[in-house]
């Protein structure tokens, strides 16, 4: 072997010994990381305790359900959080509103969280929102001051129908879209 190969082999090994010890550190590094949220405190006492208020305009909550009108646009004005238990300061961060699975809206940072679904048939089409059911559901960051950050997610069923008649007008169940969640 000339003195020519003797060197670029010993360069090659050396080069090699570098990336691996590169390589080790940045493994450790990362193992470390998962070990400290291995270990991390998940402790329910930690979580916000809050409740969620939903405000509706051309629509009704009852008994669990969003009822709208086909040819209304159903407006949530806004989504509201209160605390149960604990310190009252509290709040959402942001919101994202999926139906049927679907993202509907970009994740939102605005006052009241607000939202419209809205169920008109286009005058030159005959497609448009079907009567019938569609699953609305709610994933929003929570604050609350002395606790953890945590995830909620509320859901509702949207359900169109064709007429205000065919709404129920039982007031026992109607109630104000508020919903408890422990996160």
């Amino acid at each position: 072997m000339d003195e020519s190969n003797k060197r670029h082999i010993q360069k090659s090994n050396t080069l090699y010994i570098s990336i691996m010890k590169k390589a080790l550190t940045l493994l450790t590094a990362l193992t470390l990381t998962m070990l400290t949220f291995a270990f991390t405190s998940c402790d329910d006492d930690d979580t916000p305790d809050v409740d969620f208020a939903l405000s509706v305009e051309n629509g009704k909550i009852y008994d669990g359900n969003i009822y709208v009108v086909r040819g209304d646009t159903l407006i949530i004005d806004s989504l509201r959080v209160t605390a149960v238990s604990g310190n009252p300061k509290c709040g959402i961060i942001n919101a994202a509103y999926f139906v049927d699975g679907y993202k509907a809206s970009p994740d939102m940072l605005l006052p009241d969280f607000g939202f419209k679904f809205g169920t008109a048939i286009p005058s030159d089409s005959d497609t448009g929102t079907h009567l019938g059911i569609y699953r609305l559901l709610i994933e929003m960051t929570v604050v609350q001051e002395g606790k953890a950050v945590g995830i909620a997610a509320i859901t509702y069923n949207i359900v169109v129908v064709e007429s205000e008649s065919d709404i129920p007008t039982n007031s026992a169940k109607e109630d104000s879209g508020a919903a408890t969640v422990k996160s």
